[in-house]
């Protein structure tokens, strides 16, 4: 067949796809004229698509971002609407094409165009969950293994400018997803010649510096993420403390999309997931860290969204974890309570920092969570009401017959009397205050 052929084919058959997909959800077509036409539209849409994928989505970094991109979104539509395409998920049809789509997210061409490439992975793993849900376990679990691989992949500390980019540094992953069988009439296309291993099943990602490793971590960590809210039941028993472990430890090495995708994967697991194999310590002590990391002003990386990120897993983290990890954080938490308060713009970090705060009060005596350390948050420049939670919790705690008269045995009362006449002292009418 020309190529002329082809195109003109591909056209007639995009035209007649939206306009299926623009009448799917009229009421004016009666359903077995719809049924049948979907019927014939597969069919064609199947003859045309490996070609699609074979010409166009190939992982390189001189791939037409352009054509691959539109033949991603045309895959993603047809999965949405069409999956009889893809044999309504079975796996001779999703597992291949998903393997040709997942390299893209080592490839720092395409980074801009992560989004869409979830987008395609995302809409076939859901028809895969309905079609095939061994394979469908099967991938979890070949993605988590792939976490684990990428965190010594991170930990080796590969700089790519001393390593020639022809040598690569290769991770063979997803063994069992990438088996194949040739004799699958459901198959709709191989593995890209680059990313096929001679010697077994599996596929082959460059992951040389961090330009490959890090987006290729987050994106995999986002998809492991949404396999978790789309419903634990088809997971069930799979997730494990080595896993865990590795995907939580990515924090010391990630930028910051990597560490988004750890906050929001740590919280998914917080609030989801019934198992006691969340490192919470660990976890609470790098979200510690990093709001410590720059005592003069915010880092590069902190913004509104990584701060609401951060919050989002610092509350869910708090919240659940045993009173023995409160007690063994809570002087770090307590120290950059003020100063995390003053400076952040995201009302979710400081609403989790306030609950961290009245966890910590209520589990810890007064001298670990320095009542006066309160009355700093005062220099913030725009009101928190989650403060007066704060306020009232500690004065509820401390006796309000003694706050700001009696000495108490460890001078709780008068540091915090102290600390408020001094504070009022320091400031003018009408001056805001600095942030400590």
């Amino acid at each position: 067949m020309s190529t002329t052929t082809k195109t003109n084919n591909l056209t007639s058959l995009v035209h007649e796809l939206r306009e299926r997909i623009a009448s799917s959800s009229s009421s004016s077509t009666p359903l077995n004229s719809n049924r049948e036409n979907d019927g014939a539209l597969e069919s064609r849409f199947r003859y045309v698509l490996p070609n699609l994928l074979h010409a166009y989505v190939v992982p390189s970094p001189t791939a037409n971002e352009r054509e691959v991109i539109a033949v991603l979104k045309l895959i993603s539509h047809t999965a949405r609407n069409f999956p009889g395409v893809f044999y309504h998920g079975k796996a001779g049809a999703v597992l291949p094409v998903i393997g040709r789509i997942l390299p893209f997210f080592a490839e720092p061409t395409f980074c801009s165009r992560h989004g869409v490439i979830f987008e395609t992975v995302q809409s076939l793993l859901s028809l895969l969950r309905t079609g095939a849900r061994d394979s469908y376990r099967l991938f979890f679990m070949d993605a988590m293994l792939a976490i684990e691989d990428i965190f010594y992949v991170a930990s080796l500390n590969i700089d790519s400018s001393s390593t020639m980019e022809s040598d690569g540094l290769t991770l063979k992953c997803f063994h069992e997803s990438f088996r194949g069988d040739s004799s699958d009439l459901t198959c709709l296309c191989d593995l890209p010649a680059n990313n096929k291993p001679v010697d077994g099943p599996g596929i082959l990602i460059n992951l040389l510096g961090t330009r490959r490793w890090q987006p290729f971590a987050t994106w995999i960590i986002k998809l492991l993420s949404k396999c978790l809210t789309d419903g634990t039941l088809y997971v069930e028993g799979l997730i494990n403390l080595s896993f865990v472990s590795a995907a939580c430890s990515l924090l010391c090495y990630g930028d910051a999309d990597l560490h988004m995708a750890c906050f929001d994967f740590a919280r998914i697991m917080g609030s989801m997931v019934n198992f006691d194999i969340i490192p919470h310590e660990n976890l609470i002590l790098s979200i510690y860290a990093i709001l410590s990391e720059d005592k003069e002003g915010l880092p590069v990386f902190r913004n509104v969204v990584y701060d609401s990120s951060m919050g989002a897993c610092l509350g869910i983290l708090h919240s659940s974890c045993p009173d023995v990890v409160v007690k063994l954080t809570a002087a770090a938490l307590v120290n950059i309570f003020p100063q995390s308060m003053c400076r952040t713009k995201s009302q979710e970090l400081k609403v989790a920092l306030c609950r961290v705060y009245i966890r910590i009060a209520k589990t810890c005596p007064p001298h670990i969570w320095r009542p006066e350390s309160l009355v700093h948050t005062l220099c913030s420049y725009e009101p928190c009401f989650p403060l007066i939670d704060c306020f009232q919790v500690a004065l509820t705690i401390l006796d309000p017959d003694r706050v700001g008269g009696s000495r108490t045995t460890n001078d709780v009362s008068l540091d915090l009397s102290t600390s408020v006449d001094n504070s009022v002292e320091n400031s003018r009418v009408g001056e805001k205050k600095a942030c400590p």
